[in-house]
């Protein structure tokens, strides 16, 4: 499943139609695993997709962020079990309202991943790729190539 790139003006933009959240996580990943590559058009387009990612991506990081309550739960795990499996699991008992409400909020992040959006990244053309690109980073990119 790849994106269509079409033409708008001097640049060209990736369309992704019906694309699920967890495909838009994805190269999100993608891109910022180059962003340290050098060259100056090929850092913008980069910048670029990361800003318009950054925003389509924000309500599934905000429901991924775990409440207050859940945060001193693995506070009091971290400080007083130790790793030892039973510690964690008497802690998690007591506090078994709050682990239960974080198991659901997990579920339903995973199922906002697949919810698909409709979003326009900007193409990026193989001649501005780095020296410095890899072919993992290339893969991952591919999409985004023209």
């Amino acid at each position: 499943m790849s994106l269509e790139v079409v033409e708008k003006e001097d640049t060209k933009e990736a369309v992704g139609e019906g694309k699920s959240l967890q495909y838009y996580v994805d190269v999100m990943n993608a891109l910022q695993g180059t962003m340290d590559l050098p060259g100056k058009k090929f850092a913008e387009k980069v910048a670029s997709n990361i800003k318009k990612l950054t925003v389509a991506l924000d309500p599934l990081n905000e429901m991924m962020k775990p409440s207050k309550e859940f945060e001193k739960v693995i506070q009091r795990v971290q400080t007083e079990a130790g790793g030892d499996p039973q510690k964690i699991a008497a802690i998690e008992a007591d506090h078994s309202e709050v682990v239960k409400a974080r198991g659901e909020q997990i579920a339903s992040t995973r199922e906002m991943l697949a919810n698909k959006i409709q979003l326009k990244l900007y193409g990026i053309p193989r001649s501005c790729l780095p020296a410095g690109i890899n072919a993992r980073q290339i893969l991952a990119l591919e999409d985004l190539l023209y």
